[in-house]
């Protein structure tokens, strides 16, 4: 009779586990706040005078999975703004949601953005939210402000993410999609691409170039990748997007501006021979002909050592500190930068001279993308002026594609 029991009490335990597991998320969510909407905000509004920057982004592997935003934002406005919003709208094909930011004053920006309208309060923000809500899919990272009636506007990020059940991840380029469906994919003529740079380095292949579908959105097609192997298995890969202003310049048309992909492919994808490279936009639309990456099974490590065509460095961007960031550290003080592909080195200029040009001098730094400027160079309560540039024997580029695009930073009293 007690082993009956225990058999039953062992069942009925197991199905309220079960049972646990198939509620647990609405449960936790029903419980815990995590300021998460759908969201009806347009995208379409203009950006132009949107500002913002990103100092953190924490991830925390609890219960409801929280990620923690800081970082500050305006649109240029001489107006009173006590009614300002700051949203991070996330963009799916299905479905948007929003989070709405706490403010607060971020008095520094003030005295860097000293050539804009800079409201004097609520530019700070700071975010809390639970992603457990959201339906799986990828999703693209937008910013809406909105300072008063007459100053507002809504900027892609060209962040993106993907929601797949616990896991919200942010797709970087190279991550392998287990979740996705493109066996409906069809050719489709309309998908226009060109891969500029494609080799091996460090282990990974690394895929540059620009896609979109013609007469639609770059900024809401997804650029997804797959490799063919020669023995005809294939394997698919996220890619990361950001912003190709030549391509829209070049068909005339703005809408294909955002249609920059890049992804660093795991050499396990990969197999002796000629392996096909297939653009998709979307899970339902792929590209007529592919892209034929010819691989000897070396490794092939210093296949990117060399430019091509004799090409300069590619487009990069720098990262930190954040421009018009205050109190920085008088002795741990680092700079960093994206990687620049074909970059044999990269030369730095940290000076307290504001007039867009380097007046010390350009300190070869070697092939590293972080720095640390030695407290020798600095001074207390200073503000200073920095820039990178990438340098190969074809040529040199500045982040951020402009010689003159230096970002400030002032150093703790």
């Amino acid at each position: 009779m007690q082993r009956k029991n225990k058999k039953w009490i062992i069942i009925v335990l197991i199905l309220v586990w079960g049972l646990l597991l198939l509620f647990l998320t609405p449960i936790i969510l029903l419980f815990v706040n995590q300021n998460l909407e759908v969201s009806y905000v347009p995208t379409d509004m203009a950006g132009d005078h949107v500002n913002y920057a990103i100092d953190n982004w924490s991830y925390y592997d609890n219960i409801v999975q929280t990620i923690t935003i800081d970082g500050w934002a305006f649109v240029e406005t001489q107006q009173d703004n006590l009614h300002k919003t700051v949203k991070f709208v996330f963009v799916s094909d299905v479905i948007s949601y929003e989070v709405d930011a706490d403010l607060h004053n971020r008095e520094g920006l003030v005295k860097v953005f000293t050539d804009k309208y800079v409201p004097k309060n609520r530019t700070g923000f700071s975010i809390t939210f639970s992603p457990l809500g959201m339906r799986n899919g990828d999703y693209t990272l937008f910013i809406y402000i909105y300072e008063n009636e007459n100053n507002y506007g809504i900027k892609n990020t060209g962040r993106e993410f993907q929601k797949y059940y616990r896991n919200f991840t942010e797709l970087k380029g190279g991550v392998l999609l287990d979740s996705k469906d493109f066996s409906k994919a069809s050719e489709n003529n309309s998908i226009k691409y060109n891969i500029d740079w494609c080799y091996l380095e460090d282990g990974k292949l690394d895929i540059y170039g620009w896609a979109f579908l013609e007469n639609a959105e770059s900024s809401e097609n997804r650029v997804y990748l797959e490799i063919q192997k020669p023995d005809g298995k294939s394997t698919f890969y996220s890619t990361k997007r950001f912003l190709r202003e030549g391509v829209g310049e070049y068909f005339s048309d703005n809408r294909y501006i955002y249609s920059g992909f890049q992804a660093k492919v795991p050499i396990i994808a990969l197999g002796q021979g000629d392996n096909i490279i297939t653009v998709f936009i979307g899970t339902d639309n792929r590209a007529v002909n592919g892209y034929t990456f010819y691989w000897d099974g070396s490794g092939g490590s210093d296949l990117g050592s060399t430019p091509v065509d004799g090409t300069p460095p590619m487009a990069f961007n720098k990262i930190g500190p954040y421009d018009g960031a205050v109190d920085l550290s008088l002795t741990e003080l680092a700079v960093s930068w994206n990687t620049s592909n074909d970059a044999s080195s990269y030369e730095v200029c940290v000076d307290a001279t504001d007039n867009d040009t380097c007046d010390t001098t350009w300190l070869d730094v070697g092939d590293v993308t972080e720095v640390v400027v030695p407290a020798k160079y600095l001074n207390p309560d200073t503000t200073y002026y920095w820039q990178v540039r990438a340098v190969n024997a074809y040529g040199t580029t500045y982040a951020d594609d402009n010689i003159s695009a230096f970002w400030t930073g002032t150093t703790e009293e």
